[in-house]
């Protein structure tokens, strides 16, 4: 149980008061209208949010389509490599699972800038042997000075310099073809 009593109280409802006078005058509402005014706000930015998501989506399909347009074959085996825009690391794996869904058999690297850092994704079908993601992405993320693993068909890296990212997805495009190869 805490108490606020005497001159601290006054002092604690002046200020919560100043509070609900500054949120008023920042949604441009009356005093009474501060909690509909909320309310609209939060619904503008859930509409906002959807809108975004929508455009996202849309602008993914277009990027997966040029990636699968852009697909070099080699043994049977369509490679896939590129730097692409992604807001994180979950929107990159999707990207690269809708690439090589869409190109199977498949081998795809994806690299993006993700939060002032370099990301980058490998993925490879199942039916496709000789072919090493994570070692792929651990030797490729080093060029970027990052780090990174994982299975034979899914690498992750990260870290380092984004700005090294297309020579590091390059190198991933040129093992991947040495490795169908031989």
């Amino acid at each position: 149980i805490e108490a606020v009593c005497g001159r601290s109280a006054v002092s604690y409802y002046r200020e919560r008061d100043q509070l609900v006078k500054d949120a008023v005058e920042k949604l441009g509402v009356a005093d009474d209208q501060l909690l509909p005014g909320i309310d609209k706000v939060q619904a503008r930015l859930t509409r906002a949010e959807q809108e975004l998501k929508k455009f996202m989506t849309e602008s993914a399909r277009d990027v997966v389509q040029s990636l699968v347009e852009a697909a070099q074959a080699h043994d049977g085996v369509s490679v896939i490599a590129g730097v692409v825009e992604a807001r994180d690391m979950d929107h990159l794996l999707a990207l690269v699972d809708q690439v090589r869904d869409r190109a199977q058999p498949a081998v795809v690297a994806l690299g993006a800038a993700v939060n002032g850092k370099a990301a980058l994704v490998v993925s490879v079908s199942k039916e496709v042997e000789h072919v090493d993601a994570g070692r792929i992405v651990r030797e490729s993320s080093r060029m970027f000075g990052g780090g990174g693993g994982g299975t034979a068909q899914l690498g992750r890296g990260g870290g380092g310099d984004p700005a090294r990212l297309k020579e590091a997805v390059e190198a991933v495009r040129e093992a991947v073809v040495g490795a169908l190869a031989g």
